[in-house]
């Protein structure tokens, strides 16, 4: 239990890589930034699921 989101996250990384994964470099650049943008905005969402709050929906 708590591992959902990693389906999820590989599940969006598939999208991405089909959108941005053959396109310019310059393009590439923007991606792999929404790519971090990404991954920060899930951290919380990570230490949520390593934190006391083990209850959440997530």
């Amino acid at each position: 239990m708590g591992f959902e989101w990693i389906l999820d996250v590989l599940e969006w990384y598939h999208d991405w890589e089909r959108t941005c994964g053959n396109e310019f470099e310059s393009v590439i650049d923007g991606c792999m930034a929404s790519l971090v943008v990404q991954l920060k905005s899930l951290m919380p969402q990570l230490n949520v699921v390593k934190g006391k709050d083990r209850k959440s929906p997530m």
